[in-house]
């Protein structure tokens, strides 16, 4: 490039004269588009420069994921459309896209493709952006470079560049907007802000030209569909929490005082969900099934990972499989693990409470009760069915009978266990009149007991038995510690005691540690007393696994 300074590096001038053709420079997809109307490629031309064929092919994928080219490379309907468009190739697209629209969306649709055209209407200084009080917009630079447009058209000159617009762009972007609305019919006087319908129809529209997904894998950062590691250009206003980002990826090459440096942006960006994805670009995305899960209802659903262009997008869709016996004994899985589905019916929670109950009794003893043949009959009994009948853990429950659960456990060896476990306690002598719930839990008891009446506790307690007991201070949530322990932590001298201002005994147990030697003089050092730790009680829901 004729001009341009030439900067001294390792004592050695760089000569900046000249610079690649700009058919190497350039992205070559208008260029494809254009040939293929014609019936062209750029191997029957005879030019002294070509764009590289890693370039070439990439846009041939591209103006094919779009529909503008089939798999032979021949021009589709579609791609007749986008061709007889003045623009971009990929802002061709989004107009095209909504054509399926009213005329508002069409006229909103190619005023924000006019100003993605001239590279937005705004500066981009860090001093000149008084633009953003124009607009709230954090979905979409191109939906924000609309609003802005919009009310810098009923602005004068001077307030203009009072908000940092590009005068001479704003000229070029009325002139585009003309040609383009005067093609199809519209009036470009009636251009006004979209609503948030409109925009959200708008989104989907720029969302179906994007030539790039890139997937959030850090602090702002961006990961695009070659590996390269991409982050938003300063002017963008699109909020950082979008997981997924679609955009136009620029090389942004800046001379420093150590030399040239490469920033990688992302242009014209706009945030995505997958849904968003699957409604305008099918053709792009791919599944690759994971797990089976179930839904909030019951039904058992396929996990699917989802690939843009072949990568990751880090995110995942629930698909309702078609029947299989996976399907099937995952339902009984489901069943017996106690999935809760929020729409329930009288078979499924009769089933439930019987199996409640069965293992309820497992609980309050160390006799085997037989759970696992009981699992056992259950599945034989669900396995039996037609395995396109058994989709979801309602279907399930819906083959058992909860009478047979029940039955499972004779009423002899029921009263045998809830004598030897009951549910309630009393022992006499305590503040609250000794009546005591009794929770357990692998044969053991959980017992709940204020503070001050844990010291009272005898130190077996016929009625639960040899099994071990543990004991939880009522003002605490999960905290537990064997009956024994828990007598002796709170029965504990206070803590004035400790201090001398009470003549107590400290008890030996809670003595764990000292800071006192043999020279030392124990008037003016005292040993450290620290209680016992607790116990911790694992949660109270019952994991049941099959």
């Amino acid at each position: 490039m004729d001009g341009y300074p030439l900067h001294a590096q390792n004592g050695k001038d760089i000569d900046c004269s000249s610079t690649d053709p700009e058919m190497l420079r350039a992205d070559p997809t208008d260029i494809v588009l254009r040939l293929a109307t014609a019936g062209l490629s750029f191997a029957e031309l005879p030019l002294m420069d070509r764009p590289l064929a890693s370039e070439q092919s990439r846009s041939t994928i591209y103006l094919h994921t779009v529909g503008a080219m089939n798999k032979d490379a021949g021009l589709t309907k579609r791609g007749a459309e986008m061709a007889g468009l003045p623009v971009d190739p990929l802002f061709a697209r989004m107009i095209v896209e909504s054509r399926q629209y009213d005329a508002a969306i069409q006229l909103q649709m190619i005023a924000a493709v006019a100003a993605a055209q001239v590279q937005g209407i705004t500066r981009t200084g860090r001093d000149e952006q008084q633009w953003r009080n124009l607009s709230y917009e954090n979905r979409s630079d191109m939906l924000m470079q609309l609003e802005v447009l919009i009310k810098t058209m009923q602005m004068d000159e001077r307030q203009r560049a009072q908000h940092d617009i590009i005068e001479q762009r704003l000229d070029k972007v009325k002139v585009i907007i003309e040609r383009l609305a005067r093609e199809v019919g519209l009036d470009a006087k009636e251009l006004r802000t979209p609503t948030d319908t409109e925009k959200q129809q708008l989104l989907g529209c720029i969302a179906s030209g994007m030539p790039e997904l890139f997937v959030k894998v850090g602090h702002e950062k961006y990961r695009a569909s070659n590996g390269r590691v991409w982050v938003l250009s300063d002017s963008s206003v699109v909020d950082m929490s979008h997981r997924l980002i679609m955009g136009r990826p620029f090389e942004l090459h800046q001379m420093r005082s150590a030399g040239p440096k490469a920033r990688s942006l992302i242009t014209e960006a706009t945030g995505v969900t997958i849904e968003m994805l699957q409604e305008r670009t099918p053709d792009r995305l791919q599944y690759k099934d994971k797990e089976l899960v179930v839904s909030s209802d019951g039904t058992v659903e396929q996990c699917q990972e989802v690939f843009f262009d072949g990568i990751s997008t880090r995110q995942t869709v629930n698909v309702v499989p078609e029947p299989s016996v996976n399907v099937r004994d995952y339902a009984i899985r489901a069943l017996l693990s106690r999935a809760s589905p929020t729409c329930s019916s009288d078979q499924l929670e009769a089933v439930y409470a019987a199996i409640d109950e069965i293992e309820d009794l497992q609980h309050r003893t160390d006799r085997d009760l037989g759970l696992a043949k009981l699992q056992a009959s259950i599945i034989a009994v669900v396995k039996s069915a037609d395995i396109t009948r058994v989709r979801s853990v309602q279907d399930a429950a819906d083959r058992i009978d909860s009478a047979m659960i029940t039955a499972h456990v004779s009423q002899k060896v029921r009263d045998d266990v809830l004598l030897g476990a009951p549910d309630r306690i009393v022992i006499p002598g305590l503040n609250d009149g000794g009546d005591i719930p009794v929770i357990y839990e692998d044969n053991v008891a959980y017992i709940t007991v204020r503070a001050q009446d844990i010291p009272l506790l005898p130190d077996e307690i016929s009625e639960l038995g040899d099994r071990r007991v543990m004991v939880r201070e009522s003002t605490h949530t999960k905290r537990y510690m064997p009956l024994i322990e828990s007598r002796e932590y709170f029965a504990r001298q206070s803590r004035s005691a400790r201090r001398g201002t009470i003549d107590e005994t400290v008890p030996a147990h809670v003595v764990l540690t000292t800071n006192i030697s043999q020279d030392a003089d124990p008037e003016t050092e005292r040993p450290h007393y620290i209680g016992l730790p607790p116990v911790w009680r694992p949660d109270t829901r019952r994991y049941r696994k099959v």
